[in-house]
């Protein structure tokens, strides 16, 4: 294959994610199974990174039969997000779930700014993708992940009470 199909290969693979035809893409990823962690944008971004983004969670689900646990940590050329930082930023618990399901080290790795994705979802108020990722950080914090993580999920007053402020002005509490 020359470079140019190769290049043509790619648009068209960022294509059939953005319309979100599994059955096209999963063609690509049998033919070509290095294509997975193939920069598609100019930004860097996986096809992981894309779907996860535009929210098609079912093709999500299915294109992390076709992704290691080793991938799936792989980080935008640019700002350095994970496919989970992109959950965090744009609110999407059930791609967060299905990450942290897949390799539950995402919730520790920093962004090129230092930020993990529980910050993520914090500075964009996504406060169900933060109530998820809070909950994750604690149940995994004693066995898998390090005390400062653990420290986070615990002990972060600012976190804790900009997340009740924002529950609030949100008005998402219940009695």
């Amino acid at each position: 294959m020359s470079s140019d199909d190769y290049i043509y290969f790619k648009d068209y693979l960022h294509e059939v994610t953005i319309m979100g035809d599994w059955s096209k893409a999963e063609s690509m990823l049998k033919s070509f199974e290095d294509i997975v962690t193939e920069a598609l944008t100019s930004d860097g971004s996986t096809i992981l990174h894309i779907a996860v983004g535009i929210g098609h969670n079912d093709f999500v689900k299915k294109l992390l039969f076709y992704v290691t646990s080793e991938q799936a940590l792989q980080q935008r050329e640019t700002d350095g997000s994970t496919a989970l930082h992109v959950a965090a930023i744009v609110g999407n618990k059930h791609a967060a779930e299905l990450l942290v399901k897949k390799n539950i080290k995402l919730l520790r790795i920093k962004d090129r700014n230092g930020k993990e994705p529980l910050h993520k979802a914090y500075e964009n108020m996504h406060l169900d993708t933060i109530g998820y990722l809070l909950k994750a950080v604690s149940d995994y914090a004693e066995t898998e992940l390090p005390s400062s993580l653990s420290d986070l999920a615990n002990h972060d007053d600012e976190i804790g009470v900009g997340l009740l402020v924002n529950a609030i002005s949100a008005k998402q509490y219940s009695k």
